[in-house]
């Protein structure tokens, strides 16, 4: 994942971090927030690699399912 990105209002509960905490616990509303904010990025540069559209949906797709089951055991530096 990216750099934990900060609230403008400064609640931690909005940042990568926080929402990765939430998800650890099950909130998949928390992960969503996560998806929607990385799944971009992640796409293009599974793109860059694999250079096929539908493979790096495929690549995409496991990203996230991966980082769901490993939610609790994530550690963002």
């Amino acid at each position: 994942m990216s750099r934990p990105r900060t609230s403008e209002t400064g609640d931690d509960a909005d940042t990568d971090v926080g929402l990765l905490q939430r998800a650890s616990t099950g909130d998949r509303d928390a992960f969503g927030v996560l998806y929607d904010r990385h799944v971009r990025a992640v796409y293009w540069q599974a793109f860059r690699v694999v250079r096929d559209a539908d493979a790096a949906e495929d690549v995409t797709q496991e990203t996230f399912v991966v980082a769901w089951r490993r939610s609790r055991t994530i550690r963002l530096v």
